[in-house]
């Protein structure tokens, strides 16, 4: 398997804003190399027939294309991997489905989470979220700030943690340092006015 990117660039329909292949096109013509296409609550016809063509971008620009909670959906078109929301299927059970070679990431959101060996050795990475305080990451209590990065990296060092939730370029620095493998952005990328620039600025700030 490759080497997993620094950046994940979550991709998110966003009203009044850009389209997800046009953030998918700016994201990747500035140098991105993974894309998570995200859209809670898309039914899944709808869904896939934009995953298709994010995953073509994605192929062009040799770049990793990840579904969102959606196994079936990611077998179908050959995805690099699938990301698991933390509602949804434990990373052991999801592994036993998805088989090995492919990535598999879940969103957790405590230091705790971490603790499970069995998920763990299961996932190739885990966003934790909220680092900082964001209107992207509600409902899952007061950020958490970088030292829990640390904390997470420890617990489980067979999983590359990315910092999600805040995560601003000039921030990028400090997660490193904490323990991050890397940044998961989405609104700083799916909702900025220029999608290229954004995502130009992350990788700057990654030194990539």
């Amino acid at each position: 398997m490759r080497e997993l990117p620094r950046l994940l660039v979550i991709l998110d329909e966003v009203e009044g804003g850009h389209d997800v292949l046009t953030i998918a096109r700016g994201a990747l013509a500035a140098g991105a190399h993974m894309l998570l296409y995200r859209v809670p609550g898309k039914k899944v016809c709808d869904y896939i027939e934009v995953a298709r063509e994010v995953a073509s971008l994605a192929a062009s620009h040799d770049a990793l294309f990840l579904t969102h909670d959606c196994l079936d959906v990611a077998l179908a078109l050959g995805a690099d991997g699938t990301h698991l929301p933390g509602y949804g299927m434990c990373g052991k059970d999801a592994r036993r489905v998805f088989g090995q070679g492919k990535i598999l990431g879940k969103s957790l959101h405590a230091v705790s989470e971490f603790e499970d060996r069995e998920q763990a050795v299961a996932l190739t990475y885990a966003t934790l979220s909220p680092v900082y305080l964001t209107s992207s990451k509600p409902g899952y209590g007061p950020a958490l700030g970088v030292g829990v990065l640390g904390e997470a990296a420890k617990l489980a060092p067979e999983v590359k943690v990315f910092a999600l939730g805040g995560v601003t370029p000039r921030r990028v620095g400090a997660c490193l340092d904490a323990g991050a493998y890397g940044v998961a952005v989405m609104g700083g990328i799916s909702h900025a006015d220029d999608p290229y620039l954004a995502t130009r600025a992350y990788l700057d700030a990654l030194s990539l």
